[in-house]
């Protein structure tokens, strides 16, 4: 074994970011021996918003990682604990602490241990408790269809290429009603994520099938394939599909993948230890489905505030005087039980879960929790969640919005333009061509202008980059198209930005960058000449994380997701004080399943395996508010405190932005101004200004607003 002790007490301040990041290096390390392990383990307190990493890496290869490890971080001091499986080096390596932007980031009792195999295994074996549970299946039985964590493939299309549902009409093996898969094409449906303890033994996957299907059975261990079982069903006779696998020593998240298409029942999936399927057991007696009832946007698990807030439930298993615990749990940490509810005789279950028990706070992400417990508290099930998103309808819901600044990169399955419209989003993208851009430019213009001559031509398609010997910069890129009359042969000028900077004030990293786009057209004619499009881009691609999930997670997510939905809706607005038009988001439609380990992560509104992020909800809410209003001024209401200002023909509103560190500033009420946070739900009287995103809307004109300034 070899120790490598780093240092006890660090903090680490960066008061500047330009461009690229901030990286603190230890080295070199020792050279790595292919197929040993290294367990990382810290303190860390993140007490601003910046994005971190700890990583392994050639001195001279940025990319090519040994590991990485990036997220928020608690604001607080935390214990963090990690393990990877090392390969060869082939150039001298480092250890990198990296920080993504303006803050302080402190660090305890880092520790870098690097073990052979046979080591690594004493360790696991000596830290494994046995939990008693054969199946390691939190959910194996399917009555209301897929749950919490379960998804689809990004590019099939739910509730019309593939249609999945519980059918009360079937009772599979297990007793209860099996799931219903029906897909017309090949499609991909991953479980949700699950944990092997006992990574040093071989295990088996199965289920029970019956129906037409023509496809396979797979293993995943952090999304790498491990194991594959093809079956061919055609028979209304059930018959069990297993695999086995050997676990990995190190994986955070094992997953199962059916492939395929036909018609096919599925019930009593298991995953135990042992080199073949035994007796289907479930984990407890008993299990808990729990599903969004029937509504214009429940595919994306999402309602509306004009429709009723239940949640409905199926309870399996036949324990007598059964009762169901259930708690709810909003965005901002708070946490409520609902009233016991008692379970009846019999097997099945059915019932209906009203979750609105924040009155005062109705807007945003909430997380059912649920269980099964015995009249003396024994729990016997296992937990179970879904998470339902409470929106505002949107001002355009199943509406064209043609002025609607609000867009989006995504797919065209039915589920990704639910959930994009369900939120306020009104326009999606296809990506760029190639080509020599100012050709293809002029020729794209003449053709389609030939064709019809109201059609929108987007042109120049620049970026806020600066540039260096590898490449051009977004101005200088700008100012060649210019200055050979491109902007001739367009209607929009587009452009691209990408940063890890908060923003919301004057100055930001959006103004620095939309001037580096747009700068030469404003030296050549005095003023932006065009409408001005922000066609891509981002700034939470080191945020974005798990969400909003808790057992649906066999690890721990490292993002603060109140820091991600601010990070995100500050981006949009800021653009929009610059006089953007519309902003395309990049994108909802880069998720794969979980874990999602990348460093760069395109994901936004949406979690790893592709549901809504709680993101979605502030972004929900920022649509709503903003929706139909034109950007007015920027105010300055104290040291570090400032008001985007807009107006709209029924309602004007403020919106509240800071710097992390701002002077102490009341939020502004009266008859005539009403406060909301970054969900939408109210702010009480005399309540201080934060450090997230803060409406202020009035019925009687933008000049109020400004006297409340």
């Amino acid at each position: 074994m070899r120790l490598m002790s780093l240092i006890k007490f660090l903090r680490i301040n960066v008061k500047k970011r330009t461009e690229g990041w901030c990286q603190l290096a230890f080295q070199p390390l020792l050279d790595t021996v292919d197929g040993n392990y290294y367990r990382l383990s810290f303190k860390a307190r993140n007490q601003s918003r910046v994005s971190a990493a700890f990583c392994v890496r050639p001195l001279n290869a940025i990319q090519d990682y040994v590991f990485i490890e990036h997220g928020n971080f608690s604001g607080s001091w935390e214990k963090y604990s990690f393990a990877y499986h090392t390969k060869a080096n082939k150039q001298p390596i480092g250890f990198f602490v990296i920080i993504y932007g303006a803050g302080t980031f402190d660090i305890s009792g880092l520790q870098l241990i690097e073990q052979s195999e046979s080591e690594y295994l004493a360790y696991i074996k000596s830290n494994y408790k046995d939990s008693g549970e054969k199946n390691l299946l939190r959910n194996s039985r399917f009555p209301l269809g897929l749950q919490s964590g379960w998804s689809l493939d990004r590019d099939n299309s739910d509730t019309d290429d593939v249609i999945i549902s519980g059918d009360p009409a079937i009772i599979g093996p297990s007793g209860s009603p099996a799931m219903r898969i029906t897909a017309k094409e090949d499609m991909k449906l991953n479980t949700a994520p699950f944990a092997v303890n006992k990574a040093f033994e071989i295990h088996t996957a199965s289920m029970y099938i019956r129906g037409n299907w023509d496809g396979k059975l797979i293993v995943l261990g952090d999304r790498d394939q491990l194991a594959s079982k093809d079956f061919h069903s055609k028979t209304v006779e059930w018959q069990r599909v297993k695999v086995s696998f050997s676990p990995r020593l190190i994986a955070r998240a094992y997953g199962l993948r059916l492939e395929g298409k036909g018609d096919i029942w599925i019930d009593a999936l298991q995953v135990e230890s042992g080199s073949d399927a035994t007796l289907y057991n479930s984990q407890f007696p008993c299990e808990v489905a729990l599903s969004c009832p029937e509504g214009e946007a429940s595919p994306a698990l999402a309602q509306f505030d004009d429709e009723s807030p239940m949640v409905r439930f199926c309870v399996t298993g036949n324990v007598p005087d059964a009762i169901l615990k259930v708690k709810v749990v909003n965005l901002y940490g708070e946490e409520k039980s609902i009233q016991n509810v008692s379970i009846g005789d019999g097997f099945i279950n059915y019932g209906m879960i009203k979750y609105n028990v924040f009155p005062e706070k109705p807007y945003g992400a909430f997380r059912i929790e649920a269980y099964v417990k015995k009249p003396n508290g024994e729990r016997i099930s296992p937990y179970n969640e879904i998470i339902i998103h409470r929106l505002h309808r949107p001002r355009y819901w199943m509406k064209d919005a043609p002025d609607s600044p609000f867009g989006i990169h995504t797919n065209s399955t039915v589920r990704h333009i639910l959930m994009a419209k369900a939120v306020g989003v009104n326009w999606t993208r296809l990506h760029d061509a190639g080509g020599i851009y100012l050709i293809l430019m002029t020729t794209a213009y003449q053709t389609t202008k030939s064709v019809d001559d109201k059609i929108t031509v987007l042109g120049v398609n620049t970026t806020t980059a600066t540039g260096n010997a590898d490449r051009f910069s977004g101005e200088e890129w700008t100012r060649g198209i210019v200055d050979n009359g491109g902007l001739d042969y367009c209607d929009v000028v587009c452009y691209h930005n990408y940063t890890p900077e908060p923003m919301g004030f004057p100055g930001d990293d959006a103004e620095i960058g939309f001037k580096i786009a747009t700068g030469p057209i404003v030296e050549r004619f005095g003023k932006n000449t065009k409408s001005i499009w922000m066609t891509e881009g981002s700034n939470i691609f080191l945020k974005t994380g798990a969400g909003f999930y808790n057992y649906t997670l066999p690890y721990k997510s490292l993002e603060n997701v109140i820091d991600t939905s601010d990070y995100l809706c500050r981006h949009i607005i800021s653009l929009l004080g610059l006089g953007v038009e519309k902003v395309f988001l990049y994108s909802m439609h880069t998720h794969n399943y979980f874990p999602d380990t990348s460093l760069i992560n395109g994901r936004v509104l949406v979690t790893e395996e592709g549901m809504l992020h709680p993101s979605a909800d502030a972004y929900s809410a920022m649509a709503w508010y903003l929706e139909d209003t034109k950007f007015v001024k920027l105010l300055t209401l104290a040291d570090d405190v400032y008001a985007y200002l807009f107006s709209g023909q029924n309602h004007s509103i403020a919106v509240l932005s800071s710097k992390y560190s701002h002077a102490e500033f009341k939020i502004p009420q009266n008859n005539d101004i009403r406060a909301f946070d970054l969900f939408g739900n109210p702010i009480t009287p005399d309540t201080l200004l934060g450090d997230t995103l803060v409406y202020l809307v009035t019925n009687k004109g933008i000049e109020l607003l400004g006297i409340a300034s």
